[in-house]
């Protein structure tokens, strides 16, 4: 058997760190260190300061249930 079919498939997973954990270095860091203590890889990572409108887009899905006003509110903070 090649290498090629034992190597498992990549798969991406999309981690967003919500802005009360990003606002303590030690908590933020906790974070970190947990993903990668997972067996997990970061491939990429990038600080975004979300407006209300990419909160809004992002979370389209939860719009008119009672929690998505203050989930907008809270992650555009």
């Amino acid at each position: 058997m090649s290498s090629m079919r034992r190597a498992r498939a990549l798969q991406l997973t999309l981690a967003v760190i919500k802005p009360d954990a990003v606002a303590h270095p030690i908590i933020s860091e906790a974070v970190h260190e947990k993903i990668l203590n997972n067996n997990f890889l970061i491939v990429r990572s990038k600080e975004l300061r979300w407006r209300a409108t990419d909160s809004q887009s992002f979370y389209r899905e939860h719009t008119g249930r009672f929690f998505y006003q203050r989930l907008v509110e809270f992650m555009s903070r």
